[in-house]
């Protein structure tokens, strides 16, 4: 296989970025998800997810500026004008008011940019809404997500596992989807859907002449990238309506062209996440050098693990 696309999502929900080269750090992908957007009501503040909030789907992203220092987020709504705002990527935190984030019961800090960003996206919106960038914070991986120390032991169990953090990604810092299981779905809604609307960081596909099974990566346990770099797949991904959403008009798409409809009747494959249908894989980096990694797209990729059984995702504190 190779790599087909990868992509970087600077604000948590928002439109991603396709790059044709990323730098990898133990949290993720470099400058993904380290925004977030979040409604204020008050003294309190509601995490904006394009699940239940599909108009975010509205705002594209780009890198720009000299050295590509600079996020560009263009609010572009079916009618009226676009609207363009600048955010350095690496901000000055100093001086910044910080606000607990907690998302999958995974805590950290982050810092509120402050009015003069947070009104664009008030404006656009239509609420009260701040952004929040998460600076030198990290967020600890829960459940069995993580990698054991020892590996063999009960998949399910919490005790023993490798210290993963992340950024304001959900659970991983890598997520990974096949083309030859996109395309099962594309045929389940009968046209071509956006890949994006999966919300992936890589997207692999098969060598020309050759094929991948569908739904084949539920069993990948661990991926090479070129000749050195390894991804432990840990945990399949659990689907929500967020890929419902219609890019074109900030709503959902039509009840008879709605994917999550369509995966939930034959793609509940997780015991731990069993009202959720599956796409996709979560990934961990084990050797990040201080220098870091990079992948590049056409990349050539290798499923050097496979696992006998489908993995079961469990994150709850209950677990074993």
């Amino acid at each position: 296989m190779h790599i087909h696309g990868l992509y970087v999502h600077p604000v948590k929900s928002l439109r991603p970025i396709s790059v044709q080269s990323a730098k990898i750090t133990a949290i993720g992908l470099e400058y993904d998800r380290v925004f977030l957007l979040q409604k204020q009501d008050g003294a309190a503040y509601k995490l904006l997810t394009i699940g239940r909030f599909p108009q975010l789907s509205l705002f594209h992203t780009s890198f720009g500026g000299e050295g590509e220092n600079i996020l560009i987020v263009r609010y572009s709504p079916p009618q009226g004008e676009s609207k363009e705002l600048r955010i350095p990527l690496r901000p000055h935190t100093s001086g910044l008011v910080t606000r607990e984030i907690v998302m999958h019961s995974s805590a950290c800090m982050g810092y509120d940019m402050g009015d003069g960003f947070s009104e664009f996206f008030s404006a656009c919106l239509g609420f009260p809404t701040r952004l929040v960038y998460l600076g030198s914070s990290r967020r600890p991986v829960i459940g069995n997500v993580a990698p054991m120390e020892q590996p063999g032991a009960n998949s399910c169990s919490l005790l023993g596992r490798k210290k993963v953090e992340i950024s304001f990604a959900d659970i991983a810092p890598i997520m990974i989807t096949s083309m030859a299981s996109f395309r099962c779905v594309d045929d389940m809604i009968g046209e071509e859907m956006d890949v994006t609307k999966f919300r992936p960081n890589m997207v692999v596909s098969s060598e020309d002449g050759e094929e991948v099974a569908q739904w084949e990566e539920d069993f990948w346990g661990e991926l090479l990238v070129g000749h050195d770099k390894r991804i432990n797949l840990t945990a399949n991904c659990a689907r929500c309506n967020s890929i419902n959403v219609d890019y074109a008009t900030g709503g959902l798409v039509p009840a008879d062209k709605q994917p999550f409809k369509k995966l939930m009747k034959d793609r509940r494959v997780d015991p731990g996440m069993k009202y959720s249908p599956v796409f996709g894989r979560y990934g961990i980096f084990p050797d990040i050098p201080a220098s870091g990694l990079y992948f590049s797209v056409g990349e050539k990729v290798v499923v050097s693990k496979r696992n006998s059984q489908r993995s079961e995702l469990c994150i709850s504190n209950r677990c074993n």
